[in-house]
């Protein structure tokens, strides 16, 4: 395996969490730049406010064409009826259990929709921006365009191909049938529609980036079950007096819990669905949260990837690490990287009592860091089988800190805070083998 392709299967890692809203005032917190782990860190990007969708595709030729949608939360079995208080302001749609509202063309008025999602008890929402020209583009046939609410005739049109929802400006939605390469093929086809009564339909090529399968979550009555549970406080407030249930839309609302990990979208996270991905292992949306598709993904690389089977075998025999067992598989990794023979039996003492403090000030780890990125590029370029310990050293040092955030995330301790606590705890458990590495 050689460095280049090296650098694509371990790239940048143990970055910290891109931005979060403030659940009162709708602001974005501004998180710190990521560092990369074969390359120095990007310039920092001026006034950030918005978190970005990142694709793993490098399309970097043409330049960002942003578009813009608000990430709600994660859901179980949700579907677009149980939103029926905010169908309003835009289309909602959902991408594997994450629930989003809107597309929108210029931040401004994705924020003016964000504050009133934010109103209605999705304190924990965020707007979240995706480059167009980091997808492919297909020609469509677009069908009709309606406002966002009003109910959509879907039994007249789901006989026609293959349905997909376009969130625009204004509260609008377009309802389009694709994908196709050929656009003659779609010009075909729009013809045989326009003969069924849609005479205004066209064909157009767009980027997917824009566009939403059409599922049962469109279509089906209400089923909603929200991922994380819901405290009693979160409840609609203002109940009519005498003691009558408040109307059908109020008792019906169900709002995401403070925190949880299935809905806080993290840089670390997006990270590691990043290399499982490039390795072929995760293929669901790079979106930065920890949905059930990514834990399964990492299983799956635990049976997978040469360098983790192995290390997980030998893992198996410590005991001690219940509930942290990607740390236990972390520190064979970086205890077979020692080349001191002279070391102290791996243990979990730390991981049993963790700490609520730093215990190493920020910028002394950050120059951590870079040390380890710099020898771990290093190691990387010496053979196949170096290669593949960087892989296994980057995925159990991601899946480790993802869990160590989301441990300190839940103990109410803010999302920049939790990063560099975590990354402290890490540095703790793995620089006695790593100095010497």
């Amino acid at each position: 395996m050689r460095f280049a392709t090296v650098t694509l299967l371990c790239g940048s890692f143990c970055a910290p969490i891109l931005a979060q809203t403030t659940p009162k005032s709708g602001k974005i917190e501004v998180l710190p730049t990521p560092v990369t782990i074969f390359a120095p860190p990007p310039a920092p990007k001026a006034d950030i406010e918005i978190a970005a969708e990142t694709s793993v595709t490098n399309l970097a030729s043409k330049s960002p064409v942003l578009t813009y949608t608000i990430q709600l939360g994660a859901f179980s079995d949700a579907r677009q009826a149980d939103f029926e208080h905010i169908r309003s302001y835009s289309y909602v749609y959902e991408r594997e259990n994450i629930v989003f509202i809107g597309g929108f063309s210029n931040p401004e008025a994705a924020a003016e929709v964000l504050e009133k999602v934010q109103s209605k008890g999705y304190t924990d929402a965020f707007v979240l921006e995706r480059d167009l020209n980091a997808a492919p583009e297909h020609h469509i046939v677009q069908l009709i365009t309606q406002t966002a609410g009003e109910p959509i005739e879907w039994k007249k049109l789901e006989h026609l191909g293959n349905l997909y929802a376009w969130a625009c400006d204004n509260g609008q939605v377009r309802i389009v049938v694709g994908l196709f390469d050929d656009v003659n093929e779609a010009r075909v086809l729009a013809a045989q529609i326009q003969t069924k009564g849609f005479k205004g339909a066209f064909v157009r090529k767009v980027s997917d980036a824009l566009l939403n399968r059409v599922t049962a979550f469109d279509k089906e009555p209400a089923k909603q079950v929200l991922l994380a549970k819901v405290e009693k406080k979160n409840e609609p407030k203002n109940q009519p007096k005498g003691g009558s249930k408040p109307p059908a839309k109020a008792t019906s609302q169900v709002t995401p819990a403070p925190y949880h990990e299935k809905t806080v979208r993290t840089k670390t996270v997006l990270e590691l669905q990043q290399v499982l991905k490039q390795v072929g292992i995760f293929s669901g949306t790079l979106h930065g949260v920890a949905t059930d598709t990514l834990e399964n993904a990492y299983a799956e690389a635990l049976t997978r990837q040469r360098r983790l089977k192995k290390y997980q075998e030998g893992a198996q025999a410590i005991t001690g690490f219940d509930g942290w067992e990607s740390a236990r598989l972390l520190l064979c990794i970086t205890r077979d990287l020692n080349m001191n023979a002279d070391v102290p039996e791996i243990s979990p003492d730390l991981l049993r009592n963790l700490p609520d403090k730093l215990l190493t000030e920020p910028q002394n780890l950050t120059t951590w860091l870079e040390m380890i990125h710099k020898k771990m590029a290093t190691f990387a370029k010496g053979s196949k089988r170096n290669a593949q310990m960087a892989q296994a050293f980057e995925i159990s040092f991601l899946k480790t800190q993802v869990q160590l955030e989301h441990y300190y995330q839940s103990k109410n301790v803010k999302m920049m805070d939790a990063y560099h606590l975590s990354l402290s705890v890490l540095k703790t458990l793995t620089e006695a083998d790593l100095d010497d590495f």
